[in-house]
């Protein structure tokens, strides 16, 4: 199981098919889900904090609230290391792991090309 530190707190980060419905993520809508995918690799790889809040508010229900999360984020001295961890997360995770994966090494191509 995977870990995240927030603020100074570990946190379990739990994929399941409920998460990548609320991600937006839907069934037999492989371009569809594509382009939601690439968003959310794009913006967390860019440091895109609204990204980063919608998925963590998603994978950490149960644990924390949203509200909660946007406090901790924005108190966190390490904000980087969280976006490396949770794009990291989607390309390890069984549900996630093979789609994030493509969509991730041409994007991080492309950004260090800028």
């Amino acid at each position: 199981m995977t870990k995240i530190k927030l603020n100074g707190k570990k946190y379990d980060l739990v994929m399941h098919i409920k998460d990548l419905k609320e991600l937006g993520l839907v069934p037999n809508d492989s371009q569809g889900n594509n382009e939601k995918m690439s968003g959310i690799m794009s913006g967390l790889m860019t440091g895109d904090v609204f990204t980063l809040i919608d998925v963590l508010a998603s994978l950490l229900k149960g644990q924390l609230k949203r509200g909660e999360i946007e406090e901790l984020l924005s108190q966190d001295e390490d904000i980087d290391k969280i976006f490396d961890k949770v794009e990291a997360f989607f390309e390890t995770s069984p549900l996630t792991k093979k789609m994030a994966t493509m969509i991730a090494q041409p994007a991080k191509e492309a950004l260090a090309n800028l």
